[in-house]
């Protein structure tokens, strides 16, 4: 495959370039990262597959992965993933540098890319296509208990492909364990979708048969239960179904499923899924299958291609960008022209849910801010567990593709985007929000953008974090600091937007920005409140991006020395690395190509979204 020392790419021992990797960023996964690749064949030939890093699995869960894996390989179904290998090698490489023998431990498994759509995609879907799907999940569920004596344990949309035709594939067998198995005892799976008896123990083939259930239930409504009554979603399905001469029983059938008592729900599922379809498809009426199936086929029709994944919860987003010539004529030889992505990884779920085992401190804080909390919310759902940070309530959510935080604080309760509330953590310093309050306050309003500031949060000890946009990185401007960046012109300015929170450097106290700094006292310890206004000088920058003039920075980061890291795509642009962890699986050190830059130097670059994603198991 010519070209591929200008790729990313790894493989076992002995065939570093086996899979090739078009793009460096991760889909995003259940347990470790997830990328589309392609694979080398020994014809020459190349295949493409989706390349999974599990992360450095010792040896009795990797021999443990193995028996799973060999378990579903050696007996293949139309609609499970096909596993193809698991190996051992390095993180991810681009260029001619060759990992050593001691950083090649990080273990993958690969499976066959399944064309499709996430069924969070694809949903809601007409009680026939709906039929359909049921059944061929059910079989693969049936085939995965009885032939290869596994639980999969990871039933939801996500994990379900839905391809041109109607016909649905199961993935993701990360979370999968022997059936029966006392080992089962982590709790896997997307919040609405696991079952209740998994709270207290390790679930058995039943509570698939639930998340199975459930499942349909989304497929119908697109949307899952989440903090819904039994009565109310009956009534929904009602009014779903109206026309269904068989309703009642189909939701009969459903609710048979999703039952509180795992003795109760149905033992045999393709035979419970054949009789759900009978109920969703009447015999007299077998024209309706094929007009069910038309929101998906039309999809095709139009030519709108659509790439599914095998190991990771995904929707549809951007064609990955090629970057190199080898991987303009990989796309054009049939492989996927988009990623799939999921965009809501989350069950629709009230934040005032009390779950077993809650902090009683969290359980009191929603309890005493749900009014504020209920009106910020509006319609969003919950899209992880809620933790405290003193006395304040964080809350995950989603709202459409709109994945936010809101902060219900002392001061206020307030609605952040990611990167704000990442911005706001890293105030005190990275992953320290407490030391972010002792220095800034709680968030107490978002402002609305203007033509030349993107994000603006103002906070209650009267700082603001300013930033270019909301998908980005924001700082801090504390109040003497904010008033000298305001004479001095503000955004549209001398100085321009902030490039660093206040930071060391020199023995001084200094805080960067993109047209120059401000040194703002002579004593590094003084607290940022305590600031006296006439010992700040304000320095510009002239050619500020003459470091970067000779440099080659596709896929490489560069880095301010304020520790702010930025990955660089092919366009130049500056994408913020949001944490370590990110960084690391990047490339790290060895692809750092410029460090201890200006802010003012790194500014010269466009920005571009940012990359957070959590490496590893």
């Amino acid at each position: 495959m010519a070209g591929l020392e200008e790729s990313w790419r790894t493989g076992p021992p002995g065939d570093r370039g086996r899979y090739l990797v078009a793009d460096p960023e991760p889909l995003p996964g259940g347990q470790g990262f997830v990328y589309s690749a392609r694979r080398r064949l020994p014809d020459g030939t190349g295949q493409w597959v989706a390349l999974k890093l599990l992360g450095e699995l010792d040896a009795a869960a990797e021999a443990s992965l193995r028996e799973r894996w060999d378990a579903v390989r050696d007996n293949p179904h139309d609609h499970l993933v096909e596993p193809l290998e698991l190996f051992r090698g390095p993180g991810l490489v681009a260029g001619p540098v060759e990992p050593a023998d001691d950083d090649s431990n990080l273990l993958y498994a690969v499976t066959s890319w399944v064309p499709g759509a996430s069924l969070r995609q694809a949903a809601p879907l007409e009680p026939a296509a709906v039929a359909t799907l049921v059944t061929d999940l059910a079989d693969a569920l049936g085939h995965l208990h009885s032939t290869c004596g596994l639980v999969h344990r990871d039933v939801h949309p996500g994990n379900v492909i839905v391809d041109p035709d109607g016909h649905a594939t199961l993935i993701d067998l990360g979370a999968a364990r022997p059936r029966g198995s006392a080992i089962a005892t982590t709790v896997a799976g997307v919040l609405g979708f696991i079952p209740p008896e998994r709270s207290t123990g390790p679930g058995d083939h039943r509570s698939d048969a639930w998340a199975l259930g459930m499942t349909a239930i989304y497929a119908l409504l697109g949307h899952p239960q989440g903090s819904m009554t039994r009565a109310d979603l009956d009534d929904e399905l009602r009014g779903r179904l109206a026309g269904t001469p068989e309703a009642r029983r189909a939701i009969g059938l459903l609710s048979d499923a999703i039952v509180a008592d795992p003795d109760l729900r149905p033992e045999d599922l393709p035979e419970w899924a054949r009789v759900l379809s009978s109920t969703l498809i009447p015999p007299a009426r077998p024209r309706r299958r094929r007009r069910a199936l038309v929101g998906i086929g039309a999809l095709a029709a139009l030519g709108i291609v659509l790439a599914g994944a095998n190991l990771s919860d995904q929707a549809p987003g951007d064609t990955p960008a090629p970057i190199a010539e080898e991987q303009m004529a990989i796309a054009a030889d049939g492989g996927p022209a988009a990623k799939i992505r999921d965009e809501a990884s989350f069950a629709c779920q009230s934040v005032f849910d009390v779950r077993s085992g809650a902090d009683a401190e969290l359980v009191r804080l929603a309890d005493a801010k749900a009014e504020q909390l209920a009106e910020v919310l509006g319609s969003a759902c919950t899209a992880g567990e809620a933790s405290r940070l003193g006395d304040a309530l964080v809350q995950p959510v989603m709202d459409g593709s709109a994945e936010d935080v809101v902060v219900a604080g002392p001061a206020a309760t307030v609605r952040l985007t990611e990167a704000q509330w990442a911005s706001f953590r890293q105030v005190g310093g990275r992953e320290h929000a407490e030391r972010a309050v002792e220095v800034a306050g709680w968030p107490q309003e978002v402002r609305l953008p203007t033509a030349s500031i993107g994000s603006d949060v103002e906070l209650s000890l009267g700082g603001h974090l300013i930033g270019p946009r909301a998908d980005s990185q924001s700082f801090l401007l504390a109040p003497p600091v904010l008033a000298e960046w305001e004479r001095s012109g503000g955004a549209s300015g001398r100085l321009g937007l902030p490039m660093t929170n206040a930071y060391v450097f020199d023995g001084s106290l200094r805080q960067e920005f993109e047209h120059g700094h401000l040194r703002l006292s002579p004593d590094p310890s003084v607290a940022l409140a305590q600031l006296d206004p006439a010992t700040i000088e304000l320095h510009l920058v002239v050619e500020p991006g003459a470091a970067l003039q000779d440099l080659d920075l596709n896929a490489r980061i560069v880095r301010q020395r304020s520790g702010t890291a930025w990955y660089v795509n092919a366009d130049r642009q500056r994408r913020w690395i949001v944490d370590d962890t990110t960084f690391d699986c990047l490339g790290g050190e060895r692809v750092v190509v410029a460090d201890d830059l200006a802010g003012a130097t790194v500014a010269t670059l466009p920005l571009g979204a940012p990359i957070k994603r959590t490496c590893g198991t």
